[in-house]
């Protein structure tokens, strides 16, 4: 157990695997461009003033739309987590200090943007 690090992966550099998993963080940057032109992204009234401006980018949107773009958000997500584990296999051989926080902060980082969503959202109170 002496050439694996403290979750069981091997010490030794993989490069064809990290290859492979930040070949798949491109196609998801890709995918959540794509998402993003889906949604009319920099398309805004500017007439309007506040956040009706930038609800208004949506609202040209067609629900189809709406929907193919979640999908691809919601693969993108997971797509660029696994990119996040090829930097992860990357720097676990030389600093596993680095590595963990890494592994750890990236995957507490995507549950606070996914918090952060909802907390925009007005919510009455009393």
């Amino acid at each position: 157990m002496s050439d694996f690090n403290d979750i069981g992966i091997s010490r030794a550099l993989d490069v064809p695997r990290i290859k492979k998993l930040l070949s798949i963080g491109l196609f998801a940057s890709v995918l959540h461009f794509v998402g993003d032109m889906i949604l009319g992204w920099g398309v805004e009234d500017e007439t309007l003033m506040g956040i009706l401006r930038m609800i208004s980018a949506y609202t040209g949107t067609s629900d189809g739309g709406i929907f193919a773009a979640a999908l691809l958000g919601l693969l993108d997500m997971v797509l660029e987590w696994l990119s996040c584990f090829g930097i992860y296999r990357m720097i676990a051989p030389y600093s596993p200090k680095y590595a963990h926080s890494l592994r750890v902060d990236s995957l507490r980082q995507s549950l606070d943007v996914r918090r952060a969503a909802y907390s925009y959202a007005p919510c009455p109170r009393g």
